[in-house]
């Protein structure tokens, strides 16, 4: 799966759209390609460009919606006390898969395919993702924004609870989704001190009665 992180925010909203069209048509876009009727505009003008690019439009509004999440303030979004989707996630629907590529200026070319490209901001900072959506990450979304049961979802799919887990957790590793702070914390004067034996053991063991509010384990 191939992303596109951080497009350079000076050259224009549409600048895979237009370098695409310059090569196309031998030289650059017979109008400034700064609006979605712009675009739309070059593509009637030229009924041949998508003949050769079919996959325009859609990278159009790719880049739109990169532009308005790139203008947004960046946001603190620490889940408080549940994971939750990234208020920053855009999920767009397209026809082609291989977007993002294109959007690193290779000559990558998108092949028809019916699905979703996720554009959001990593938690805490301006880092902008850009990629084709995997169905764990769709699975994952789903399973957050309507607060699924974890067990019966397994069940009904006849998969292991920590199937379940793992999706959900590698999306929150990506930043589609956004964890709690651990509530795992030791107080601020815990072992201060130096350990000089040779070996030390640290043997945690939980269960599922578990509340993570104790401080010996």
């Amino acid at each position: 799966m191939k992303k596109q992180t951080q497009m350079t925010a000076n050259s224009g909203i549409y600048q895979a759209c237009t370098a695409l069209i310059a090569r196309a048509t031998g030289g650059l876009p017979p109008v400034a390609i700064n609006s979605p009727e712009a675009l739309a505009c070059c593509c009637a003008s030229h009924p041949a460009l998508l003949a050769e690019l079919p996959y325009l439009k859609d990278l159009g509004r790719v880049e739109e919606y990169f532009s308005k999440l790139r203008s947004a303030p960046v946001q603190a979004h620490q889940a408080q006390s549940a994971i939750r989707v990234n208020p920053d996630l855009r999920l767009l629907d397209d026809a082609f898969s291989g977007l993002p590529r294109v959007l690193t200026g290779n000559t990558h070319r998108p092949q028809p395919r019916q699905g979703f490209v996720l554009l959001y901001r990593l938690p805490e900072s301006d880092r902008i993702e850009i990629e084709d959506a995997h169905p764990h990450d769709l699975l994952a979304i789903k399973i957050i924004a309507e607060n699924l049961e974890y067990r019966q979802l397994a069940s009904e799919h006849g998969v292991t609870r920590g199937h379940i887990d793992d999706i959900v957790y590698q999306a929150a590793e990506k930043g589609i989704l956004i964890r709690p702070p651990s509530r795992i914390r030791r107080p601020d004067r815990f072992m201060t001190r130096e350990i000089n034996d040779e070996q030390f053991i640290f043997s945690p063991v939980f269960t599922q009665q578990c509340d993570l509010s104790c401080r010996h384990c």
